[in-house]
């Protein structure tokens, strides 16, 4: 989708603003990356197994049963991780996988004792409303709860997570759920942080101020923390503005 069809289309998703906003985003690399071009190669397997353990979940739970026993979790968790773990482009992350999968299994035994509806309402879900569309991972009607799950290693919540809780909560009231406590699950520590108190229109605000700056075509670089290691337009971005012929 290029800059024009993106703007048609009208419908902002958090990883639109995360990659555009600070702290984390730029610019200049949402444009580039629109615009299709493909940059230096960059590691992507951290990206890779983020995926790969998302489509685990969510086999996971086409599996489970509404009550499942503490052995059935535990069964069919490690069937799944068996057969769904993509063994040939992520073996150098093996030892990481397992320990996510660990830590998942933990959660949902944890969670099991004290949850009196088991599965989710929802499960990587898109949605869309209100100017905004994102994947849901995990929801629950009974008990207000909404869950993203983290690979990567997420010590603290920062502007992207407050973005990504807040359009989840607007998604999902728009889509006629019950809302309440968005919790973060870092996968690779076992750590479990709840979104505080968000105010209503700071997402709506974060949504403007891209939306008009790429009307304005305002898409030039911001250097931040991911621009030496996880960029693959960083010779394009060094080089922007500078004319070889002089």
């Amino acid at each position: 989708m290029n800059i024009e069809e993106w703007e048609e289309r009208g419908l902002v998703s958090p990883s639109d603003m995360n990659s555009f906003l600070p702290p984390i985003g730029c610019p200049l690399k949402w444009k580039l990356k629109k615009e299709g071009r493909g940059g230096i190669p960059v590691d992507r397997g951290r990206a890779m197994l983020g995926s790969n353990i998302h489509h685990m979940i969510k086999t996971y739970f086409q599996h489970i049963s509404d009550k499942p026993s503490e052995a059935e979790i535990k069964r069919i968790a490690e069937n799944v991780y068996e057969e769904g773990f993509n063994k040939g482009q992520l073996s150098g992350l093996k030892k990481r996988a397992e320990r996510c999968w660990k830590n998942f299994v933990a959660f949902e035994l944890n969670r099991r004792k004290t949850w009196k509806v088991y599965k989710p309402d929802v499960i990587e879900e898109k949605l869309s409303g209100a100017g905004f569309i994102g994947i849901i991972d995990f929801h629950s009607n009974r008990q207000a709860t909404t869950i993203d799950w983290k690979s990567g290693n997420l010590n603290q919540l920062g502007d992207e997570q407050l973005r990504q809780g807040k359009v989840y909560k607007i998604l999902l009231e728009n889509n006629g759920h019950k809302t309440g406590r968005v919790l973060f699950s870092a996968l690779y520590t076992g750590r479990i942080l709840e979104m505080p108190l968000v105010t209503d229109g700071w997402v709506e605000r974060e949504r403007n101020k891209m939306v008009t700056m790429v009307r304005k075509r305002q898409l030039t670089k911001s250097p931040g923390r991911l621009c030496d290691k996880w960029c693959p337009y960083l010779l394009e971005c060094e080089m922007s503005g500078v004319c070889l012929w002089v």
